[in-house]
């Protein structure tokens, strides 16, 4: 799966063994799960389809391919939230614990309790891309979970779905940062890019 969104949430906090107060050393960033349903360009406005650069092509980009995510907030709860580490004032001494989750990194910095959150209370969050069956099986058709065709069947057996254009904006932005021309060497191997430019690589 991959990833993105927007929450607020509590954070790990611990004393720092420096005097300086309480720091927010743990940020929760729960995930909403995306589904492997095609948004076809006959789906999207005009105003939508002018957020994709001339020459790209929509289709080729996992988060602008799928824009439908499983709104079931109760379902929502079921995928644990990530944590992402704040490193100012940390030391060896408080990262000496063992990391036994991605969920929950460091139960000294992150607490001890749940990640479960849900998505739209905490600043940060991930689009957890499901994808299609042929990339969620990619690397290996089964691990510590059990099948991975069987996993992705059940994930994305929902029926109740809701769909959100807030990735779209990201590759025009993208492209409007760096120009067409590098945006095309960048992306060649993320998206098939229909506008050809040489690639010129640096001598060793």
């Amino acid at each position: 799966g991959k990833h993105h969104g927007k929450h607020h949430g509590k954070r790990g906090k611990k004393k720092s063994r420096h005097g300086r107060g309480k720091i927010n050393h743990c940020w929760d960033m729960p995930r909403r799960l995306f589904l492997p349903v095609e948004s076809s360009s006959s789906s999207l406005s005009s105003q939508q389809q002018i957020q994709i650069p001339p020459g790209f092509d929509r289709m080729n980009f996992v988060t602008l391919r799928y824009l439908h995510y499983n709104p079931d907030s109760k379902y929502q709860h079921q995928f644990l939230a990530k944590n992402v580490l704040y490193m100012t004032n940390l030391t060896d001494y408080d990262l000496r614990e063992e990391v036994k989750s991605v969920h929950r990194i460091y139960d000294n910095l992150c607490g001890g309790s749940s990640a479960s959150k849900p998505y739209n209370q905490l600043p940060l969050g991930f689009h957890h891309m499901l994808g299609s069956l042929e990339s969620y099986t990619r690397i290996s058709e089964v691990d510590s979970r059990g099948n991975r065709t069987r996993i992705w069947e059940i994930r994305s057996n929902v029926t109740n779905v809701a769909a959100t254009d807030a990735m779209l904006p990201w590759l025009k932005g993208f492209v409007d940062l760096v120009g067409e021309h590098k945006a095309n060497i960048l992306l060649q191997d993320a998206g098939e890019n229909k506008l050809k430019y040489p690639v010129v690589l640096a001598p060793p």
